[in-house]
């Protein structure tokens, strides 16, 4: 599911997107990334998830044809963040700044567990995203997802990175995505 609640925000939000193996291929008018997700079912797999996303990636980018891709690796944190079914709540205007205060939080927390190998990262992988979606109870009328997402540079692609930050702030509302 994951991949299909990135696939279709960045759809609706005017992007060429395409599901299949990879998870996603995220297409701006230059620029192609491909993307694998990753939804740990805590924050003791995150880790193992980067680095099996990182290999799927490896391959993928090696292919014929994927030379001028970059690549993405997506990591849900709705399971780590709340493994049962929590509901968050906070009047509307301070939900946006909680959710991200939350992941970045949370990406902090364990930044140290998380660290990936980068040498079994491709060069041509730009990011790591963690990605937080919750439920979200507004002054107790109605039940929305609020999301955000954190792009992590791996230091391994500069032309990449750059590519995202230049077309991915497109596809979120203000102040979102964070580098």
């Amino acid at each position: 599911m994951f991949e299909l609640v990135l696939a279709s925000g960045w759809k609706n939000a005017g992007a060429t997107v395409e599901l299949g193996e990879p998870d996603i291929r995220l297409a701006f008018e230059k620029t192609t990334f491909l993307v694998e997700c990753k939804r740990p079912f805590s924050a003791n797999s995150v880790r193992s998830n980067i680095e099996d996303a990182a290999e799927q990636l490896e391959k993928s980018l090696g292919e014929l044809g994927q030379a001028d891709c970059f690549g993405i690796i997506a990591v849900s944190l709705n399971r780590v963040f709340s493994p049962g079914n929590r509901v968050c709540s906070a009047p509307e205007a301070l939900g946006r700044a909680t959710i991200d205060d939350a992941l970045i939080a949370l990406i902090d927390r364990h930044k140290r567990e998380w660290k990936w190998n980068s040498s079994k990262v491709h060069p041509r992988t730009a990011a790591v995203m963690f990605h937080l979606a919750v439920p979200w109870d507004i002054a107790g009328e109605r039940l929305i997802y609020l999301s955000t997402a954190k792009f992590i540079d791996t230091g391994k692609c500069e032309p990449g990175f750059t590519a995202l930050r230049n077309n991915i702030s497109g596809l979120y509302p203000p102040g979102e995505p964070t580098y």
